[in-house]
């Protein structure tokens, strides 16, 4: 199975609280779509798996990161000068 996907959708309530984290990301791997929590997309990159995000024709890595004085992680991508939030300009994933 491949180990590298691109994130193509994220979910997030509320969508427009820069204090929610995302809860789910949408990636496309080996022809099929899936729809994990947070918690899963960060054990698949302890697992080695690497994500990114293309937009624009813009490619931009997504690393886990923590927040400071935490042991909580979060996803976010490299930091570039075109898209101030690359994750959040992403689509709503489908539910269900």
């Amino acid at each position: 199975m491949a180990k590298r996907a691109r994130i193509r959708c994220i979910n997030k309530t509320p969508r427009d609280n820069r204090y929610e984290a995302i809860t789910h990301f949408g990636f496309e791997a080996n022809g099929m779509f899936y729809r994990f929590t947070l918690e899963d997309m960060l054990n698949l990159i302890d697992d080695g798996w690497t994500f990114y995000t293309e937009e624009g024709g813009h490619v931009r890595e997504v690393r886990a990161y923590h927040y400071r004085g935490s042991t909580t992680r979060f996803l976010r991508t490299d930091p570039d000068k075109d898209t101030t939030d690359n994750l959040l300009s992403l689509d709503e994933c489908p539910i269900g």
